[in-house]
């Protein structure tokens, strides 16, 4: 229920955007929003906000987590591999990535 209420949240923070917006709370609610479609197994979703977030700081070791995370959900292994790779070349010492 508290991630459904999160999702909903980040969703309508993100609608209520404009292109102005500071590139930190963007990444921010792309970041959230993935931890949210993670937990509830939405994995694309995740996946999609994932993908958002690392486009604004490719070094977010927290996205690429959870990138991979999805990417296992939806049996893209090789793809799930990569991913942790990618973060952990910028985060060699984080233990998520490193499992």
């Amino acid at each position: 229920k508290e991630y459904s209420d999160g999702l909903a949240l980040c969703v309508a923070a993100r609608s209520e955007e404009n292109d102005e917006e500071d590139p930190q709370t963007r990444l921010t609610l792309h970041a959230n929003r993935a931890a949210c479609s993670l937990a509830l197994k939405n994995y694309g979703e995740c996946v999609k906000d994932c993908k958002a977030a690392l486009a604004i700081d490719e070094t977010n070791a927290k996205a690429a987590y959870r990138l991979a995370r999805a990417l296992i959900g939806l049996k893209k292994h090789k793809q799930a591999r990569d991913a942790a790779q990618w973060g952990l070349a910028s985060a060699p010492d984080d233990k998520a990535l490193t499992k």
